[in-house]
């Protein structure tokens, strides 16, 4: 499809690639409108792309970006994709990848966002593009995800509404590079008891807002979780608290911290300038505090 004035409408579910090998194009203003749901790779021998630099609207359901075969999403060139929930490597043994790129280029979710379900799953916000979801993101959620998120280049924007989880079973990363920022509103975890996580904030403007911030890991004999912040360069601004966990580690080498308290339930370690800070299990300080290791 392309040009403006071009519509498809189509009531039922639109799938990509549904066990074979699928191709759509959404070009130039042409608007697709799903009435279910829009899934590339629905089954396991699927394998589908998207290149939508038009309009995909799915005001009732589901964008599967990998549903239980792979699939491939690209948004550029002012092009934008809205859902309810949005899920990038949906079932075991799927591969998703998600790229939003460009200024005016937007993804919204309406509920929320899965990176790396029980799939493995890349999403890369780039060079202006913008992630919205209303109920919060999980990348990794279960124990055979190994996925990554990046937010990388000025105007680049994750905006979230609720949690977010990196690593809640599985290994998830986050990355914010180049200007990036990322803002939200509720508490967000780094890590669980059962998962691995590592946030990274790296370039001069690059940010990360939030409530309150926990960064966990091993927390009962057993488990395996680990929690890493690091923080290169740019700003860190939690507003309530940050609760550091036995076994999570938080490293700041260069930018900004603030927080308005900190909290060290159970030994875990904060680097300060490459410098390693024995906080022991207590308040650090109770707030507002920031620290500065440029």
């Amino acid at each position: 499809m392309s040009g403006a004035g071009s519509t498809w409408d189509n009531s039922a579910a639109l799938y990509v690639g549904y066990e074979g090998t699928g191709l759509l194009t959404i070009n130039s203003g042409a608007i697709a409108n799903v009435g279910n749901f829009f899934s590339l790779g629905e089954l396991d021998a699927g394998t589908s792309t998207a290149n939508v630099s038009g309009t995909v609207d799915v005001p009732t359901g589901d964008s599967f970006v990998g549903n239980l075969g792979d699939g491939t999403l690209t948004i550029s060139a002012g092009g934008m994709v809205s859902n309810v929930a949005g899920r990038i490597g949906n079932a075991s043994g799927t591969t998703g990848a998600a790229t939003v790129t460009g200024a005016r280029c937007t993804w919204t979710n309406s509920d929320l966002l899965e990176v790396g379900n029980h799939g493995a799953a890349t999403l890369q916000v780039l060079d202006g593009g913008v992630v919205t979801n209303n109920a919060g993101l999980i990348i990794a959620s279960f124990s055979n995800s190994n996925s990554m998120m990046t937010v990388d280049g000025v105007g680049s924007n994750l905006n979230n509404a609720g949690h977010i989880h990196v690593g809640s079973q599985g290994v998830g990363t986050l990355t914010i590079n180049n200007g990036g920022t990322v803002s939200a509103t509720q508490i967000d975890f780094i890590g669980t008891a059962e998962g691995s996580g590592t946030l990274t904030v790296d370039g001069i403007a690059s940010s990360w807002t939030s409530e309150s911030l926990y960064i966990t890991g091993t927390v009962s004999q057993g488990s395996s979780g680990a929690g890493t912040l690091n923080i290169n360069s740019g700003t860190v601004t939690v507003a309530n608290t940050i609760k550091l966990r036995g076994g999570a580690t938080l490293s700041l080498d260069g930018g900004n911290l603030t927080t308005g308290s900190f909290i060290n339930t159970s030994g875990g370690t904060f680097n300060f300038a490459s410098s390693a800070e024995s906080v022991g299990q207590q308040n650090l300080h109770n707030g507002p505090v920031t620290w500065a290791a440029d």
